[in-house]
């Protein structure tokens, strides 16, 4: 499945901070930070236009789980950078807000997926194949 990044922030973060109008404007915010080393120290972007350029981040918060930085960012802790299908329903329903809906942004490479791996397809446990059956049901079949 192909992986989308956004950065987001609550709407409650956004009406008591100053406004987030271009990624550059990060520099001037506590950002929520993944415990990954090429996420904690700078994001990527990429205008329609193809060009790409770093924003340097900083922030004291800084989370090993990403449930648990979605759960930081709906609380109003600051902007976080999270995979469209972690967000994607609070997007949806206005509980959090794509601060760039017209940059590509990412971490890391912009071409980026994500895999179920399981050690082989002789013997394909049930409870392996419920979980896949679920992954595709709640992520869609990007």
């Amino acid at each position: 499945m192909d992986t989308r990044y956004r950065v987001c922030a609550s709407p409650h973060y956004l009406a008591h901070n100053e406004d987030l109008k271009v990624p550059q404007d990060l520099v001037r915010h506590q950002c929520l930070r993944f415990a990954l080393p090429e996420y904690r120290t700078h994001w990527r972007f990429k205008t329609q236009e193809n060009a790409a350029f770093e924003v340097n981040v900083a922030g004291h918060l800084v989370i090993t789980n990403a449930l648990s930085l979605r759960r930081a960012a709906l609380a109003g802790f600051g902007p976080a950078l999270m995979a469209d299908w972690l967000v994607a329903s609070d997007l949806a329903e206005g509980r959090l807000v794509d601060l760039f809906p017209n940059h590509e942004c990412t971490a890391t490479e912009f071409d980026t997926a994500a895999f179920a791996l399981y050690p082989s397809r002789a013997y394909l446990p049930q409870k392996v194949r419920v979980m896949i059956d679920f992954l595709r049901e709640k992520l869609g079949s990007r």
